[in-house]
């Protein structure tokens, strides 16, 4: 005997696809929106990264620049045997290095800071501005750093202010090798 298949009931109305309601496609759409803030800061962070990573080389060249030019005794030097400046003479195109940040040649801050300051105190600057000192050099030992665009994180900070300057500080505040 085989089976029997009794047909639906019949009703006076067809059954309609249920569509989303309005809250359904906001919670949806806030989602996606926070989902995206996520990605655009991680890709902001990387960026800024790669920056910091593109101005280590940069940064060994100035100091090897200042080396060379204080164990040749070119002058203009300092009492204690540097150079006074960073000329953009040295480089090929005749002007200082451009910064990652700002795409436009350093602004080198010279000082002339105890021997033992091989950091600046203010690590980092505001790239909108470009006459801001986003380098810094103390002519009485030759030491050489550049500042990073501020990354709203004190740790992000320290770590590319490390990698721009092939460094180790814990804090913003340090200034000296520990």
């Amino acid at each position: 005997m085989s089976p029997t298949v009794s047909p639906a009931p019949i009703s006076g109305r067809a059954r309609l696809p249920r569509a989303f309601t309005l809250i359904e496609i906001i919670i949806v759409v806030l989602i996606l929106g926070l989902l995206a803030a996520i990605v655009l800061a991680q890709v902001g962070n990387l960026i800024g990264t790669g920056r910091a990573e593109a101005l280590a080389g940069t940064v060994t060249h100035v100091r090897e620049l200042i080396n060379y030019r204080a164990g040749a005794g070119e002058p203009p030097l300092d009492a204690s045997g540097f150079p006074t400046t960073i000329d953009g003479s040295w480089f090929t195109r005749n002007q200082i290095p451009e910064h990652t940040w700002t795409q436009l040649p350093m602004v080198v801050q010279v000082v002339a800071s105890p021997a033992n300051q091989i950091y600046p105190a203010i690590k980092t600057f505001d790239p909108g501005d470009p006459a801001a000192e986003n380098a810094w050099y103390n002519v009485n030992n030759g030491a050489f750093a550049v500042r990073i665009g501020d990354f709203g994180d004190v740790n992000e900070n320290i770590d590319a202010f490390n990698q721009a300057n092939l460094a180790r500080i814990t804090s913003l505040a340090q200034i000296t090798f520990d």
